[in-house]
């Protein structure tokens, strides 16, 4: 049998067939790929996007993961409204007397 490389030893020999068994029979999602709509995150092996009709086509080893809708919090919303009309009128923000 001829040598994988004559500078490695058998133990070198043994660990790079190894890691190439590894490589070749390891599942695909180290080679997955991903994207993401507004709703949805999507990892598959292949995803194709089509333009017209807008859709994603994933083949093999499919995780959908539905995305958390949060909605601002009414007081965030009037913190950013009231900073908004504090800029335009040129006034110093002032802490409000309780």
């Amino acid at each position: 049998m001829t040598p994988l490389s004559p500078h490695l030893g058998k133990s070198g020999q043994f660990y790079l067939a190894t890691v190439l068994v590894v490589l070749l029979l390891c599942s695909s999602p180290v080679f997955a790929q991903f994207t993401a709509t507004s709703a949805w995150d999507i990892t598959a092996d292949k995803i194709t996007r089509l333009e017209k009709p807008q859709r994603i086509i994933a083949e093999g080893n499919i995780v959908l993961i539905k995305r958390q809708q949060t909605l601002p919090s009414l007081a965030d919303s009037r913190a950013a409204e009231r900073s908004q009309w504090s800029e335009l009128l040129e006034e110093k923000d002032t802490p409000n007397p309780a």
